[in-house]
């Protein structure tokens, strides 16, 4: 409706920039979508690794009191 009242050149213009702002909004989307997958996982891995030492700790811990008891 409004694209008729202006001209032909002008309809296009707006039409090929509002295009183009799409897609770049699309893509950088894309990109935040990503880097938020990456730093969830890289959270998972860190969550692994600190429930590993604390396992390798508790370990440690109970090799130490296992040594205590064969000491006494």
């Amino acid at each position: 409706m409004v694209s008729a009242l202006l001209p032909p050149s002008l309809t296009r213009s707006i039409h090929v920039t509002l295009h183009g702002k799409i897609q770049r909004n699309r893509q950088k989307l894309v990109k935040c979508e990503e880097e938020e997958e990456e730093r969830e996982e890289k959270g998972e891995e860190e969550q692994h690794e600190e429930e590993e030492e604390e396992e390798e700790e508790e370990e440690k811990e109970e090799e130490e009191e296992e040594d205590k008891w064969k000491e006494e």
